[in-house]
């Protein structure tokens, strides 16, 4: 979770890898409800911030300040998070 630039939260795929960083750091657990957490906290920066969508996005989840994340964000992320699995699914299956 260092150096996150705003793309890095417009990419599913790059999104996992930050994922899958922050569980290595111990900021989150390879569960579905840690997973959505996350995904959500992207959007929820994105949709709030008006200067440092990176930086609100960090602290989010670093402060695990997840109670600030909407309904809205939540469901963002549920699509984002199946669009991931699409992708994945597809790659998986050629």
């Amino acid at each position: 979770m260092k150096d996150v630039k705003p793309i890095d939260l417009e990419k599913p795929n790059r999104l996992a890898v930050l994922f899958a960083d922050a569980e290595q750091r111990g900021l989150v657990t390879q569960c579905q409800a840690d997973k959505l957490a996350f995904f959500a906290a992207a959007e929820r920066a994105k949709r709030v911030a008006t200067r440092d969508t990176a930086g609100l996005f960090v602290q989010i989840v670093r402060s695990k300040f997840y109670a600030f994340v909407a309904l809205e964000d939540e469901d963002r992320a549920r699509r984002t998070l199946f669009q991931l699995l699409q992708e994945r699914s597809a790659t998986a299956s050629v």
